[in-house]
Protein backbone atom coordinates (compact mmCIF):
# COMPACT_ATOMS: atom_id res chain seq x y z
CA UNK A 1 0.00 0.00 0.00
CA UNK A 2 1.42 3.23 -1.17
CA UNK A 3 1.91 6.36 1.61
CA UNK A 4 -0.77 8.84 -0.80
CA UNK A 5 -3.16 5.75 -0.95
CA UNK A 6 -2.65 5.88 2.88
CA UNK A 7 -3.07 9.38 3.26
CA UNK A 8 -6.41 9.64 1.05
CA UNK A 9 -7.94 6.23 3.02
CA UNK A 10 -7.29 8.76 6.43
CA UNK A 11 -8.95 11.35 5.17
CA UNK A 12 -12.18 9.78 3.94
CA UNK A 13 -12.17 8.19 7.34
CA UNK A 14 -11.77 11.20 8.90
CA UNK A 15 -14.37 13.24 6.43
CA UNK A 16 -16.74 10.39 7.26
CA UNK A 17 -16.46 10.62 10.92
CA UNK A 18 -17.19 14.65 10.87
CA UNK A 19 -19.78 14.15 8.45
CA UNK A 20 -21.33 11.71 11.19
CA UNK A 21 -21.11 13.83 14.24
CA UNK A 22 -22.16 16.91 12.53
CA UNK A 23 -25.26 14.60 11.55
CA UNK A 24 -25.70 13.58 15.09
CA UNK A 25 -25.12 16.88 16.63
CA UNK A 26 -27.94 18.39 13.97
CA UNK A 27 -30.20 15.55 15.05
CA UNK A 28 -29.76 16.66 18.97
CA UNK A 29 -30.45 20.62 17.99
CA UNK A 30 -33.43 19.63 16.59
CA UNK A 31 -34.97 17.10 18.98
CA UNK A 32 -33.97 19.85 21.87
CA UNK A 33 -35.55 22.56 19.27
CA UNK A 34 -38.80 20.22 18.79
CA UNK A 35 -39.50 20.17 23.03
CA UNK A 36 -40.41 24.03 22.61
CA UNK A 37 -43.87 24.72 21.39
CA UNK A 38 -45.23 27.47 19.60
CA UNK A 39 -45.82 30.58 20.96
CA UNK A 40 -49.70 31.43 21.41
CA UNK A 41 -50.99 34.80 19.39
CA UNK A 42 -52.26 37.34 21.42
CA UNK A 43 -55.83 37.74 21.51
CA UNK A 44 -56.73 40.45 23.46
CA UNK A 45 -55.89 44.39 23.85
CA UNK A 46 -54.44 46.40 20.99
CA UNK A 47 -51.68 44.33 20.98
CA UNK A 48 -54.10 41.30 19.63
CA UNK A 49 -56.15 43.57 17.65
CA UNK A 50 -53.12 45.11 16.05
CA UNK A 51 -52.02 40.96 15.50
CA UNK A 52 -55.58 40.38 13.56
CA UNK A 53 -55.79 43.63 11.39
CA UNK A 54 -52.49 42.57 10.21
CA UNK A 55 -53.53 38.93 9.57
CA UNK A 56 -56.40 39.98 7.84
CA UNK A 57 -54.69 42.59 5.68
CA UNK A 58 -51.37 40.65 4.72
CA UNK A 59 -51.59 37.01 3.22
CA UNK A 60 -47.60 36.83 3.30
CA UNK A 61 -47.76 37.82 6.91
CA UNK A 62 -50.20 35.25 7.56
CA UNK A 63 -48.53 32.23 5.66
CA UNK A 64 -45.36 33.08 7.66
CA UNK A 65 -46.83 33.49 10.82
CA UNK A 66 -46.51 29.93 12.42
CA UNK A 67 -42.96 29.87 11.80
CA UNK A 68 -42.41 33.31 13.15
CA UNK A 69 -44.05 31.50 16.39
CA UNK A 70 -41.69 28.54 15.98
CA UNK A 71 -39.37 31.14 16.14
CA UNK A 72 -40.36 33.19 19.05
CA UNK A 73 -40.92 29.96 21.14
CA UNK A 74 -36.97 29.40 20.79
CA UNK A 75 -36.23 33.16 21.28
CA UNK A 76 -38.10 32.59 24.72
CA UNK A 77 -35.94 30.70 25.83
CA UNK A 78 -32.86 33.37 25.83
CA UNK A 79 -32.48 35.05 29.13
CA UNK A 80 -32.50 38.56 27.54
CA UNK A 81 -35.10 40.24 30.31
CA UNK A 82 -33.57 43.53 30.44
CA UNK A 83 -33.37 44.14 26.36
CA UNK A 84 -36.93 42.58 25.71
CA UNK A 85 -38.25 45.13 28.21
CA UNK A 86 -36.68 47.82 26.52
CA UNK A 87 -38.01 46.00 23.26
CA UNK A 88 -41.47 45.51 24.45
CA UNK A 89 -41.34 50.03 25.78
CA UNK A 90 -40.51 50.64 21.73
CA UNK A 91 -43.06 48.24 20.14
CA UNK A 92 -45.77 50.15 22.67
CA UNK A 93 -44.89 53.20 21.83
CA UNK A 94 -44.70 52.30 17.81
CA UNK A 95 -48.54 51.78 18.47
CA UNK A 96 -48.53 47.82 19.45
CA UNK A 97 -45.90 47.43 15.94
CA UNK A 98 -47.43 45.24 13.79
CA UNK A 99 -49.14 43.40 17.25
CA UNK A 100 -45.84 41.43 18.00
CA UNK A 101 -44.28 40.99 21.09
CA UNK A 102 -40.58 41.27 21.44
CA UNK A 103 -40.10 37.61 20.89
CA UNK A 104 -41.87 37.67 18.04
CA UNK A 105 -40.45 40.66 16.81
CA UNK A 106 -36.50 39.12 17.00
CA UNK A 107 -38.48 35.96 15.49
CA UNK A 108 -39.98 38.10 12.61
CA UNK A 109 -36.46 39.89 12.31
CA UNK A 110 -34.27 36.71 12.47
CA UNK A 111 -36.48 35.48 9.60
CA UNK A 112 -36.12 38.12 7.44
CA UNK A 113 -32.14 37.00 8.13
CA UNK A 114 -32.27 34.05 6.73
CA UNK A 115 -34.79 34.66 3.74
CA UNK A 116 -33.15 37.34 2.65
CA UNK A 117 -29.45 35.88 2.77
CA UNK A 118 -31.02 32.68 0.73
CA UNK A 119 -32.46 34.58 -2.01
CA UNK A 120 -29.14 36.63 -2.06
CA UNK A 121 -27.09 33.46 -2.09
CA UNK A 122 -29.49 31.80 -5.00
CA UNK A 123 -29.15 34.89 -7.18
CA UNK A 124 -25.38 35.08 -6.60
CA UNK A 125 -25.08 31.78 -7.77
CA UNK A 126 -27.29 32.12 -10.28
CA UNK A 127 -25.73 35.33 -11.92
CA UNK A 128 -22.02 33.53 -10.76
CA UNK A 129 -21.10 36.35 -8.58
CA UNK A 130 -19.41 35.54 -5.21
CA UNK A 131 -21.84 34.15 -2.55
CA UNK A 132 -20.45 36.47 0.13
CA UNK A 133 -22.96 39.22 -0.89
CA UNK A 134 -25.38 37.19 0.54
CA UNK A 135 -24.26 38.16 4.36
CA UNK A 136 -24.69 42.07 3.83
CA UNK A 137 -28.13 41.66 2.40
CA UNK A 138 -29.00 39.27 5.53
CA UNK A 139 -28.31 42.16 8.03
CA UNK A 140 -30.31 44.43 5.45
CA UNK A 141 -33.42 42.40 5.66
CA UNK A 142 -32.74 41.90 8.96
CA UNK A 143 -32.48 45.09 10.20
CA UNK A 144 -35.88 46.48 8.19
CA UNK A 145 -38.26 45.59 11.08
CA UNK A 146 -36.06 47.89 13.08
CA UNK A 147 -36.21 50.41 11.06
CA UNK A 148 -39.71 50.46 10.01
CA UNK A 149 -40.06 50.67 14.30
CA UNK A 150 -38.33 53.76 14.83
CA UNK A 151 -40.09 55.22 11.44
CA UNK A 152 -43.82 54.61 13.64
CA UNK A 153 -42.44 55.88 16.41
CA UNK A 154 -41.26 59.07 15.12
CA UNK A 155 -44.81 59.48 13.31
CA UNK A 156 -46.59 58.96 16.25
CA UNK A 157 -44.76 61.52 18.45
CA UNK A 158 -45.24 64.03 15.20
CA UNK A 159 -48.92 62.81 15.09
CA UNK A 160 -49.60 63.70 18.80
CA UNK A 161 -47.84 66.89 18.83
CA UNK A 162 -49.75 68.37 15.84
CA UNK A 163 -53.52 67.08 17.00
CA UNK A 164 -52.78 67.26 21.02
CA UNK A 165 -53.16 71.61 21.22
CA UNK A 166 -56.54 71.42 19.24
CA UNK A 167 -57.75 68.33 21.45
CA UNK A 168 -57.01 70.26 24.85
CA UNK A 169 -58.95 72.97 23.83
CA UNK A 170 -62.06 70.73 23.13
CA UNK A 171 -61.57 69.05 26.51
CA UNK A 172 -61.27 72.88 27.78
CA UNK A 173 -64.82 73.50 25.55
CA UNK A 174 -66.45 70.44 27.08
CA UNK A 175 -65.26 70.82 30.58
CA UNK A 176 -66.43 74.31 30.72
CA UNK A 177 -70.04 73.22 29.86
CA UNK A 178 -70.68 71.46 32.63
CA UNK A 179 -68.96 67.70 31.38
CA UNK A 180 -65.93 66.29 33.82
CA UNK A 181 -62.77 65.47 32.20
CA UNK A 182 -63.95 61.56 31.33
CA UNK A 183 -67.07 63.11 29.80
CA UNK A 184 -65.32 65.62 28.02
CA UNK A 185 -62.48 63.31 26.75
CA UNK A 186 -65.69 60.62 25.82
CA UNK A 187 -66.72 63.77 23.50
CA UNK A 188 -63.31 63.53 21.65
CA UNK A 189 -63.06 59.91 21.03
CA UNK A 190 -66.84 59.98 19.71
CA UNK A 191 -66.01 62.64 17.27
CA UNK A 192 -64.69 60.74 14.21
CA UNK A 193 -63.03 64.42 13.31
CA UNK A 194 -60.74 63.98 15.97
CA UNK A 195 -59.49 60.54 14.92
CA UNK A 196 -55.98 59.78 14.78
CA UNK A 197 -53.35 58.63 17.24
CA UNK A 198 -54.53 61.11 19.72
CA UNK A 199 -58.01 59.88 19.83
CA UNK A 200 -57.22 56.49 20.08
CA UNK A 201 -54.62 56.76 22.84
CA UNK A 202 -57.24 59.13 24.81
CA UNK A 203 -59.58 56.08 24.61
CA UNK A 204 -57.01 53.80 25.70
CA UNK A 205 -56.84 56.50 28.74
CA UNK A 206 -61.16 56.51 29.34
CA UNK A 207 -60.09 52.29 29.24
CA UNK A 208 -57.77 52.85 32.03
CA UNK A 209 -60.51 55.28 34.02
CA UNK A 210 -63.26 52.83 33.53
CA UNK A 211 -61.27 49.44 34.81
CA UNK A 212 -60.41 51.66 38.35
CA UNK A 213 -57.28 53.59 37.49
CA UNK A 214 -56.78 56.68 38.75
CA UNK A 215 -56.35 59.84 36.75
CA UNK A 216 -52.84 60.37 37.44
CA UNK A 217 -52.34 56.92 36.70
CA UNK A 218 -53.91 56.73 33.48
CA UNK A 219 -52.48 59.78 32.35
CA UNK A 220 -48.53 58.57 33.09
CA UNK A 221 -49.34 55.27 31.23
CA UNK A 222 -50.44 58.42 28.61
CA UNK A 223 -46.86 59.78 28.58
CA UNK A 224 -44.67 56.45 28.75
CA UNK A 225 -46.89 55.13 25.24
CA UNK A 226 -46.17 58.38 23.63
CA UNK A 227 -42.63 60.00 24.39
CA UNK A 228 -42.81 63.57 23.12
CA UNK A 229 -42.16 66.76 25.11
CA UNK A 230 -46.11 67.86 24.30
CA UNK A 231 -47.75 64.97 25.82
CA UNK A 232 -45.00 64.86 28.87
CA UNK A 233 -45.91 68.79 29.77
CA UNK A 234 -49.66 67.84 29.48
CA UNK A 235 -49.77 64.97 31.79
CA UNK A 236 -47.23 67.12 34.28
CA UNK A 237 -49.51 70.28 34.51
CA UNK A 238 -52.84 67.95 34.80
CA UNK A 239 -51.56 66.25 37.38
CA UNK A 240 -50.36 68.71 38.67
CA UNK A 241 -53.50 70.80 38.62
CA UNK A 242 -55.38 67.47 40.65
CA UNK A 243 -52.73 67.46 42.93
CA UNK A 244 -52.56 70.92 44.10
CA UNK A 245 -56.88 72.01 43.40
CA UNK A 246 -56.21 74.32 40.70
CA UNK A 247 -59.44 74.42 38.67
CA UNK A 248 -58.65 72.14 35.73
CA UNK A 249 -60.24 73.99 32.94
CA UNK A 250 -57.56 77.17 32.80
CA UNK A 251 -54.61 75.02 33.03
CA UNK A 252 -55.72 73.13 29.70
CA UNK A 253 -56.67 76.23 28.18
CA UNK A 254 -53.01 77.44 29.05
CA UNK A 255 -51.66 74.28 28.15
CA UNK A 256 -53.01 74.37 25.32
CA UNK A 257 -51.77 77.67 24.18
CA UNK A 258 -48.47 76.79 25.30
CA UNK A 259 -48.03 73.87 23.20
CA UNK A 260 -49.72 75.68 20.04
CA UNK A 261 -46.91 78.54 20.60
CA UNK A 262 -44.08 75.87 20.81
CA UNK A 263 -45.42 74.40 17.80
CA UNK A 264 -45.36 77.47 15.79
CA UNK A 265 -41.59 78.19 16.99
CA UNK A 266 -40.15 75.07 16.73
CA UNK A 267 -41.95 74.99 12.86
CA UNK A 268 -40.19 78.67 12.23
CA UNK A 269 -36.81 76.80 14.07
CA UNK A 270 -37.22 74.36 11.05
CA UNK A 271 -37.87 77.01 8.44
CA UNK A 272 -34.62 78.71 9.08
CA UNK A 273 -32.65 75.28 9.70
CA UNK A 274 -34.14 74.37 6.00
CA UNK A 275 -32.33 77.97 4.68
CA UNK A 276 -29.20 77.60 6.30
CA UNK A 277 -29.00 73.40 5.18
CA UNK A 278 -29.81 74.81 1.37
CA UNK A 279 -27.14 77.43 0.81
CA UNK A 280 -24.95 74.25 0.22
CA UNK A 281 -26.30 72.90 -2.98
CA UNK A 282 -27.41 76.20 -4.11
CA UNK A 283 -23.33 76.94 -3.86
CA UNK A 284 -22.30 73.36 -5.39
CA UNK A 285 -25.03 74.35 -8.46
CA UNK A 286 -23.68 77.34 -9.11
CA UNK A 287 -20.05 75.69 -9.09
CA UNK A 288 -21.47 73.50 -12.02
CA UNK A 289 -22.75 75.95 -13.59
CA UNK A 290 -19.29 77.99 -13.72
CA UNK A 291 -17.76 75.23 -14.83
CA UNK A 292 -19.98 74.23 -17.56
CA UNK A 293 -19.77 77.99 -18.59
CA UNK A 294 -16.10 78.69 -18.75
CA UNK A 295 -14.82 74.88 -19.65
CA UNK A 296 -15.04 75.95 -23.50
CA UNK A 297 -12.45 78.77 -22.66
CA UNK A 298 -10.71 76.31 -21.28
CA UNK A 299 -10.31 74.08 -23.57
CA UNK A 300 -9.60 76.57 -26.13
CA UNK A 301 -7.04 77.92 -24.19
CA UNK A 302 -5.09 74.82 -23.55
CA UNK A 303 -5.07 73.86 -27.55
Amino acid sequence: MTPTRSIGDATTAISTLASIAVAFAIGLLTRELAQFLPRSAPRYGRRGERYRRLLATSGLFALSDPLIRQIAAWVAAVPWRWSRAALDERLVRGGYFLGLGPDEFVAFSALLFFVGGAVAAVLAAFVGDSVTWAVPVAFVAASIPYFRLSSAEQKRKKDVARALPATIDVVALCMSAGLDFAGALRVVVADRSYGGVVAEELAAVLHELDVGHTRAEALRAFGERVHCTAVREFVAATVQAEEKGNPLVDVLRIQANVLRSRRSFTAEEAAARAGVLMVIPVVLLLACVLILLFSPFVVRGGL
